[in-house]
């Protein structure tokens, strides 16, 4: 909590637009076998005014992408392999200055805007197993995810590197 005097740090609720296309082709299910391709593109545009250093940051980015997906259904079993590409670019961004920001702003706030507008490739690739276990279907997902920077603006402070995780999820289903 705040106490008599300090600010606190806080964006504003984002003002903007988020359009999405998307082409989602899907092929039946032969022999056990199905597939799936989805192909599109996510524009975000955004204005946001930080309220303890009064800075107003905009930007419009794209984001085209694809997606794969094969599956296998034997009796009781269905197993899936997937992958996922997407490619960021901002069309237009104004990000305040940080070096003529407080230290609050540039730590918490600069650094998170520049990752926000910077160019950058991102891939995930997914493994399902379900199965019928007692009368419940039993779903087993293992995912990895990567996203690396293209570009890199230090006078944003944007961190650099990749960022990758690992995920798995386990659900039943009764």
């Amino acid at each position: 909590m705040a106490r008599d005097g300090e600010r606190i740090c806080a964006v504003s609720p984002l003002w903007g637009a988020q359009r999405d296309v998307e082409l989602d082709l899907r092929t039946p299910a032969l022999n056990g076998w199905s597939g799936a391709v989805i192909l599109g593109a996510t524009t975000v545009a955004q204005t946001r005014t930080d309220f303890a250093a009064q800075l107003e940051a905009i930007s419009d980015v794209s984001t085209p992408f694809v997606s794969a997906e094969v599956a296998r259904r034997m009796a009781r079993h269905a197993v899936s392999l997937g992958a996922s590409f997407a490619s960021m670019s901002p069309s237009s961004a104004r990000i305040p200055a940080a070096a003529s920001a407080g230290a609050v702003y540039r730590r918490l706030l600069a650094p998170a805007l520049g990752y926000e507008v910077a160019e950058a490739s991102a891939y995930a690739t997914w493994l399902t197993a379900q199965t019928a276990y007692r009368g419940a279907d039993v779903l087993l997902n293992v995912r990895f995810e990567n996203t690396t920077p293209t570009s890199v603006v230090t006078s944003r402070l944007q961190p650099g590197g990749e960022r990758q995780s690992w995920s798995v999820g386990l659900a039943i289903r009764p």
